[in-house]
């Protein structure tokens, strides 16, 4: 879990963009586990067959992320999908 990429965004003021492909990785893991909301692009094709990531951006840290940066969830809570509930408690900072 890149929690530690969680921190840093939390000190951004929001929406914040993501620019490097691994920050991007970290910040499609985040979302996964519901503890942002973002938009990530696809990546594009190139003609050479390489791909192209867009920047992303990060809309919201959600409910469950600001109790995980809080320290009130442990690894299983993390782990867990988010629920329906999450979807209109994101906190816009």
């Amino acid at each position: 879990m890149p929690m530690e990429f969680l921190r840093q965004v939390a000190e951004e003021k929001l929406p914040f963009t993501v620019f490097a492909p691994s920050d991007i990785d970290k910040l499609r893991v985040l979302r996964a586990a519901g503890l942002v909301t973002a938009f990530i692009p696809p990546a594009e094709e190139m003609r050479s067959g390489a791909e192209m990531q867009k920047a992303a951006q990060v809309l919201a840290i959600t409910a469950k992320g600001i109790a995980a940066l809080q320290g009130q969830l442990d690894d299983a809570d993390l782990l867990a999908p988010s629920g329906p509930e999450d979807v209109g408690s994101a906190k816009y900072l």
